[in-house]
């Protein structure tokens, strides 16, 4: 069954977002960072009024949350395809490619929801403003018309800015190609110490209405 998460868990995520935000309001950080240039554009009037802490929160949620759920699904799904880890073996290039075929084959969210401005039209469906809809990315992402052999784990398939779980046009993620980075990091270190992964237990999965994440996750790792 999965695992009710804990209850200091969103407490905990809440003081980091917390000190994060007011080290930036403020403050003069000896080292200059991303967030800095976010809030010192919007004290110049170059952002909109209450746009810095909210995408520095959005950065900042994103990092802990949904990457964190992909790349637990990357070992996940390395573990449980050997086939798939040998062709990285035999392909080192597509270390890169092994993180978003995860993030398509199993979407860190279940549910993502807009809110239409004005009257428009969607797919041929006509909908009202101020409508609130909804897009389904683990449906997106194995959608037959869009995807061949839609429910095989395939590091060989290229789906970087083309599946749905970092969104689309305006509302991609904002720090998509943060997290890459970090997923490409991880596993080029993994494979240089680790010549296969197995499965050592059942994933537990934690309960939550919106992610699709994972509370524990028993590997076995071969060391080279």
């Amino acid at each position: 069954m999965p695992r009710e998460r804990p209850d200091g868990a969103k407490g905990a995520q809440e003081r980091v977002l917390k000190d994060v935000l007011e080290l930036h309001v403020g403050a003069q950080p000896a080292t200059e960072t991303g967030a800095d240039q976010f809030f010192q554009a919007e004290a110049a009037g170059d952002l909109p009024k209450g746009f810095a802490p909210s995408v520095t929160r959005a950065l900042v949620r994103g990092g802990m949350d949904t990457t964190m759920s992909g790349m637990t699904g990357a070992l996940r799904l390395l573990a449980q395809h050997p086939d798939q880890w040998q062709v990285v073996e035999d392909n080192p290039a597509r270390i890169r490619f092994v993180f978003d075929e995860a993030l398509r084959y199993e979407a860190p969210t279940h549910i993502v929801y807009r809110t239409t401005i004005d009257d428009c039209e969607l797919s041929g469906y006509a909908l009202k403003g101020d409508t609130k809809i909804a897009y389904l990315p683990g449906a997106a992402n194995r959608d037959p018309r869009k995807w061949d052999d839609p429910d095989r784990f395939d590091v060989m398939r290229d789906t970087a800015n083309v599946h749905m779980s970092f969104g689309a046009d305006r509302h991609n993620c904002i720090g998509q190609n943060v997290a890459r980075m970090e997923a490409e990091v991880m596993l080029r270190e993994l494979f240089k110490r680790v010549k296969r992964l197995e499965p050592a237990g059942d994933p537990h999965y934690l309960i939550h209405n919106q992610l699709i994440t994972i509370d524990r996750l028993p590997l076995r790792a071969m060391p080279r």
